[in-house]
């Protein structure tokens, strides 16, 4: 890796060019923030279309980041995965959707029935209703 943090590993879409592992990671971390945020901004009762479709774009460009990166973007899922939301969840399974990686899907949907049989629910709260 040289100074800038780049990666010598290359990507099946494209591979010429170098990963920078930082970008990625921005890109995985805004995912989940986005996913996170639009969760409580839609049934916010302020929010209007064109609010929602601004994060949704927001959003797909970065998951469009993560596209971009190939395998390393599951790489960089994996490693938020230690300590799910269902934010991260949600990045996790659209790369596992868009790579075709049906053992990742499973892995996936095995870590949210955890997080339920903890005593959460989908969107991460306590089932009493405080957080």
């Amino acid at each position: 890796m040289d100074a800038l943090g780049l990666a010598a590993e290359q990507t099946e879409q494209a591979p010429t060019q170098a990963i920078v592992r930082s970008v990625i990671q921005q890109h995985a971390d805004d995912a989940a923030i986005l996913h996170a945020t639009r969760s409580v901004l839609v049934r916010a009762g302020h929010a209007k279309l064109h609010h929602l479709l601004r994060f949704d774009n927001r959003l797909e460009a970065h998951l469009d980041g993560l596209r971009v990166a190939g395998r390393y973007a599951w790489r960089m899922c994996e490693s938020a995965l230690e300590a799910p939301s269902p934010s991260i969840l949600f990045v996790g399974t659209v790369r596992a959707v868009e790579d075709g990686g049906q053992e990742r899907l499973h892995r996936l949907f095995a870590i949210a029935a955890a997080i339920r049989a903890r005593g959460r629910n989908a969107r991460g709260l306590w089932l009493d209703g405080s957080a």
